[in-house]
């Protein structure tokens, strides 16, 4: 996802945000002329931010995300493996992160919030143009964002990477999905390499589109990895993703990876 559709997105989901508060607010309002006859009072002016943390858990852990306010505004969320469904942990993660986001920062207009930013998430919406089929996932996110890689003179027919040198030697890996990671944490990273003391838990980012392969340094954007990733020999950042022209070297802690059809 490139930063014209991040700020889609983030927009998309603030005016989400917005309708869903004035369905708080209508919500309290019939509370307060029921309980309270419509008086104003400190009990009943409490009870507005109680019905917002309210409406906030109901819809993180037990309605999987979906709001009125999404619904109006073409956004869902799901796990991008459609035979899971999102896990009580991530859905836990998702509520607090959405009171911390509050909390800690401001809403801001153009860069998604960072509990909407879990691997396991995706953003599907074709107001934004990214449709259900074309979803990916928007990986850790704040630093998943990609920006479009600039296009080599031919596509890499990358299918696989082999490593050529470390720790796990001979071992291959197909790319299987349009966004993968590396680390040494199960789970997170669909290439695992455990052996390699020098890799982090979550290291980095692969991206397959459109035939091009890309890579990103760290586990989101802003956070790097320990040791780095290097590509030909030149670290990479962790703010945009970066093509890997054909014939490449990947080098992660110890562990050298090539390209391979």
């Amino acid at each position: 996802m490139d930063d014209l559709q991040e700020s889609a997105l983030a927009k998309l989901s603030f005016a989400a945000l917005c309708v869903d508060m004035l369905v708080c607010f209508f919500f309290w309002l019939s509370l307060k002329e029921v309980f309270f006859h419509g008086g104003i009072s400190p009990l009943a002016a409490s009870l507005l931010p109680a019905v917002v943390l309210a409406h906030a858990l109901i819809v993180e852990i037990f309605l999987f995300g979906r709001s009125i306010g999404r619904l109006c505004c073409g956004i869902s969320l799901s796990d991008p493996d459609p035979r899971r469904t999102l896990s009580l942990g991530v859905r836990i993660t998702r509520f607090a992160g959405a009171l911390l986001s509050f909390i800690r920062a401001p809403v801001h207009f153009r860069h998604l919030p960072r509990h909407n930013k879990s691997e396991r998430i995706v953003f599907k919406s074709d107001i934004a143009g990214r449709s259900s089929a074309r979803a990916q996932p928007f990986g850790s996110m704040a630093a998943s964002v990609a920006a479009k890689p600039a296009a080599p003179s031919a596509p890499s027919p990358a299918r696989r990477l082999v490593v050529t040198a470390g720790p796990h030697k001979g071992n291959s890996f197909s790319i299987q999905s349009p966004q993968m990671n590396i680390g040494r944490v199960a789970g997170w990273a669909n290439i695992v390499l455990e052996r390699d003391g020098k890799v982090s838990a979550r290291h980095c980012r692969l991206l397959m589109r459109n035939g091009y392969l890309s890579i990103a340094d760290g586990p989101d954007r802003g956070t790097p990895s320990s040791n780095g990733t290097y590509l030909n020999g030149m670290r990479i950042g962790n703010e945009t993703f970066q093509t890997v022209p054909p014939s490449s070297q990947i080098q992660i802690g110890d562990t050298t990876i090539s390209l391979s059809p």
